[in-house]
């Protein structure tokens, strides 16, 4: 195994092409202020990536918004035929980050879901904002409790049969990843 420590869309170039056999990702969550999605989706239709305003989580401007369909492309380019793809996402952005993935040459498999029951609410309370107790309670956002996970893949080169025994990928260990106990 080996681990490639860098900025992905360097180090994706520096791969030959169907020679990965996964990408887990973390990718940027874009939690900034919402740009228009007309001119994102005009700029990623047009097949360049849009570039965002604005800080990004904690200010951090390479957080402002989801990766393009350019940078998963590379993804693509390097998977082997049948890989798999895992991509975290925001809850307030995962759609975006599923048709970027999309737009990139993916097929999005399947979602998964980190839950948690840490982290705290990012809401404007509106008692305090409007001084009146009427709306004690109220809030402008959920607390964070999941982040959805993304399960894509490069299509198959031919059957999951042909794929796997050619190219080593396409399938997944589902034995591999039972928790053992007790069943009820």
């Amino acid at each position: 195994m080996t681990v490639v420590n860098m900025d992905c869309r360097a180090g994706m170039k520096t791969l030959a092409s169907n020679s990965v056999d996964s990408v887990v990702t973390d990718p940027p969550y874009g939690l900034s202020k919402q740009p228009k999605i007309e001119e994102v989706l005009k700029h990623w239709l047009a097949g360049d990536d849009y570039t965002a305003t604005g800080g990004g989580f904690m200010g951090k401007t390479w957080d402002s918004f989801v990766p393009g369909p350019l940078t998963w492309a590379e993804a693509y380019r390097v998977l082997k035929p049948g890989g798999y793809l895992v991509a975290f996402a925001g809850s307030r952005t995962v759609d975006l980050m599923a048709m970027s993935l999309r737009l990139g040459g993916f097929e999005v498999v399947d979602m998964l879901h980190w839950l948690y029951g840490s982290g705290f609410p990012k809401s404007l309370n509106i008692e305090k904002a409007t001084g009146d107790p009427a709306w004690s309670g109220f809030g402008t956002a959920l607390k964070p409790a999941h982040e959805p996970i993304l399960l894509c893949r490069k299509p198959l080169d031919g059957t999951y049969a042909n794929n796997v025994l050619t190219h080593g990928a396409g399938a997944l260990n589902i034995k591999g990843c039972r928790v053992a106990g007790e069943r009820w």
